[in-house]
């Protein structure tokens, strides 16, 4: 069992250990979240839509930051404050 769809790395084997196991032990097969201090700091961090698994896919780092979804943030951002949405 894999926490997304996205990853081919980390997984549980609930047909082997019980799919209440495997739930469990699922998180502890992938890195602990960590602060990224850029999206920390980051005013467009509300309309990020990347995650680990993109970062991982984009970056090749559970932790990079692929600048496409900075650039897309920061475009969602804009175009919310013309419309007075943000």
């Amino acid at each position: 069992m894999y926490a997304c769809g996205l990853l081919n790395d980390g997984y549980t084997e609930p047909f082997i250990n019980g799919f209440d196991y495997a739930w469990r032990k699922l998180p502890e097969v992938y890195p602990q979240n960590k602060k990224i201090e850029k999206c920390e700091s980051c005013k467009y961090i509300g309309l990020c839509e990347t995650c680990p698994a993109n970062r991982l896919a984009e970056t090749g780092d559970w932790f990079g930051v692929p600048q496409y979804a900075c650039d897309e943030a920061k475009e969602i951002y804009q175009i919310l404050s013309k419309m007075d949405i943000i």
